[in-house]
């Protein structure tokens, strides 16, 4: 009874898991920026992508396009490239929330890289939080969660 228990609740976690990671995918195939929800929900962030740099200018066309080439790639599934780009958007803007949120989800796809995913989401939670919005804070927590569990399913050979 208690194996029986456990299988389902490792099936319960994989399905959320996997569907949290389907609505990243399906959130990069569309124009602006997004959060990923616990339950998966995508939550537009447009505002965000918006804001100023620390100066106080408008954010530079070279974060956008960074952010833009990043988002390309990883929907080509080309996960280390796009690291690479998220990472140059965070670069020209640290205060970036969703660059470091899909930078994230492509650290998770990334055997190898998930606790750098971990670190991203907890990253941007912080950002979060010293804004004063916890709710996003926690998707992003929970954003840390789901890349953990990738790690899980991977040590016990679920892909």
């Amino acid at each position: 009874m208690k194996s029986r228990l456990v299988f389902i609740s490792l099936a319960v976690t994989l399905s959320s898991t996997l569907a949290i990671f389907y609505a990243v995918a399906k959130a990069q195939e569309q124009p602006g920026c997004f959060i990923i929800n616990s339950s998966g929900q995508v939550s537009d962030l447009g505002n965000l992508c918006n804001s100023k740099t620390r100066e106080g200018e408008d954010m530079p066309n070279r974060y956008e396009e960074a952010f833009q080439n990043a988002r390309q790639l990883a929907k080509a599934g080309q996960y280390q490239a796009a690291v690479d780009e998220y990472s140059r958007a965070i670069e020209l803007n640290p205060e970036m929330v969703e660059a470091y949120s899909f930078r994230s989800a492509a650290f998770a796809m990334i055997p190898g890289q998930e606790q750098r995913g971990i670190e991203d989401a907890r990253k941007a939670a912080e950002i979060l939080r010293a804004r004063g919005d916890e709710e996003r804070a926690r998707w992003m927590d929970a954003q840390a969660e789901s890349v953990q569990g990738v790690i899980e399913e991977r040590r016990m050979g679920i892909e």
